[in-house]
């Protein structure tokens, strides 16, 4: 059971013309390919604007048209195109560059018109070649009033030249045998053909041919005579403008009834170049392998720029949609932008506060069980830490008494029994003092070199020994400084810091 669906993001391509209304849509693949899904085409030549918008308004809900990936094909006989070479290679520059020559390129005013450009490449010498399209303002405020009356945004996605169309269906179609070599591409139409210069994948020169399907229903024999003329005007046209770049080929498409009607072979011959007439839908991927053209009373009319827009969306370089829109657009965009990086923000505020409280919480909660496990074991702890320093106090004094005892058994040893200790002192951390009597001073220096031996004292040294008679008897009073071994000392140093 399928709980969603997942709307499909089908490209939708209108073109208001001026006798005919033409949508193309295509649908997105598992890749990033797409199909032509629907063509419809309907007459419009007597219809009012107002009837316009309420057939686009029944089209929008019949076809389920998404406004954000709609795209406005902009005929190319409503266009100006001029080929102009600029000498930079900066875009920046190029841009002014552009601004200053549009000016010169049509005789209306910068506020009657919209422009947009294509940089098609640079040469060795720093010179940008570049294709700049115009067309009226009025025109294009025409298109936002019968959107906006259908019900979709003024500004649109996309406003875009029809010739950009064609240049992509010859992707599709052609398969250009040597590269780098520019081809024509002449697209018939119902009163008009586009003579379309194609180079590397992009246009390089364009013109209007004044011969459509109309004049070909007439007097067929007469009209190929005429066309053949006018696409020798046209080749000379572009000769004119571009000296280096040498035509290698003419592929004819559009109108489908004229293009089964033409002869390959005779227009090669009449043309001097090689001619290749392509059907409209040759090569290009369809819904469902077939398609039905709606309605079927408009087979003169050609689709081919809508069905190269559709397939190449959004490749497209022109846009006509005016500065002034687009940079309000982009504010909006921005606008919207910060009010959601601001919800953002103050979401992430909440949560990031709400965990720092919650753990604060939890810290304070711990905290206070903490202070009362610490206030019930505290009695306990002072007990027992009372107990530790008297543990360790006896432990220093039975270590230290240990060695003093050590040192009283050396004395004890060294000692005659002609020397009498009158004290035996310790300082406490590296020697002892000993006091005493003797009756004569050999031994007292008998008794210095006793302690000398001991493995307890280093450097013993009598202080003094002075001679006094006690009841006429002589006798000799000493002092003698033992310093303490290394090892003793460090024994005491140990236990002092324990």
């Amino acid at each position: 059971m399928r709980f969603f669906k997942i709307k499909k993001k089908v490209i939708t391509i209108l073109e208001i013309g001026g006798d005919w209304l033409k949508v193309v849509q295509a649908e997105p693949l598992l890749s990033k390919d797409r199909k032509i899904s629907r063509v419809i085409i309907k007459n419009i030549a007597s219809l009012s604007d107002q009837a316009l918008i309420k057939i686009i308004t029944e089209l929008s809900k019949e076809l389920k048209i998404n406004p954000d990936i709609l795209v406005v094909s902009v005929p190319y006989h409503l266009v100006a195109v001029r080929n102009l070479e600029l000498p930079s290679t900066d875009l920046t520059e190029i841009k002014d560059m552009v601004e200053l020559q549009i000016g010169k390129q049509t005789p209306f005013s910068r506020d009657e018109i919209v422009y947009d450009y294509q940089v098609l490449g640079t040469n060795r010498e720093g010179y940008s070649g570049v294709i700049s399209a115009i067309v009226q303002r009025e025109i294009i405020e025409r298109y936002f009033r019968i959107l906006e009356g259908a019900g979709f945004k003024a500004e649109g996605r996309k406003m875009a030249l029809s010739s950009e169309g064609l240049v992509d269906w010859a992707r599709f179609v052609y398969k250009q045998p040597e590269a780098g070599k520019p081809y024509v591409l002449i697209d018939v139409n119902h009163t008009a053909s586009d003579f379309e210069v194609i180079l590397n994948d992009k246009l390089i020169y364009s013109r209007s041919i004044s011969l459509g399907f109309l004049q070909f229903e007439q007097d067929f024999g007469r009209w190929q005579e005429k066309f053949v003329e006018e696409v020798k005007h046209s080749i000379y046209a572009y000769q004119n403008e571009m000296l280096d770049k040498e035509i290698s080929q003419i592929l004819i498409s559009g109108a489908e009834p004229l293009v089964k009607g033409l002869n390959a072979d005779i227009l090669k011959e009449r043309l001097g170049l090689g001619v290749g007439v392509i059907a409209p839908f040759k090569s290009i991927p369809l819904a469902g392998g077939t398609l039905t053209v709606r309605d079927a009373g408009t087979k003169g009319v050609s689709v081919s720029a809508l069905l190269g827009l559709a397939l190449a969306y959004p490749r497209q370089e022109i846009n006509f949609i005016p500065q002034e829109l687009r940079i309000e657009k982009k504010l909006k965009e921005k606008g919207r932008d910060l009010y959601f990086l601001g919800i953002y923000l103050i979401l992430i505020l909440v949560i990031v506060s709400s965990i720092f409280l919650g753990r604060m919480h939890n810290k304070e909660r711990y905290l206070s069980r903490l202070k009362q496990e610490v206030s019930g074991t505290r009695a306990r702890v002072e007990k027992l830490t009372n107990m530790i320093t008297e543990v360790k106090i006896i432990k220093d004094r039975l270590t230290t008494e240990g060695i003093l005892v050590r040192f009283i058994y050396e004395i004890h040893k060294a000692v005659s029994p002609d020397v009498h200790l009158a004290s035996i002192r310790f300082d406490g951390k590296d020697h002892l003092t000993i006091r005493g009597v003797s009756k004569t001073m050999s031994e007292i220096f008998n008794f210095v070199s006793a302690l000398e031996d001991s493995r307890c004292f280093r450097n013993v040294k009598t202080k003094y020994a002075t001679k006094h008679k006690v009841k006429n008897k002589e006798m000799a009073n000493f002092e003698i400084i033992c310093p303490l071994a290394a090892g003793f000392q460090q024994r005491l140093t140990r236990i002092s810091r324990e």
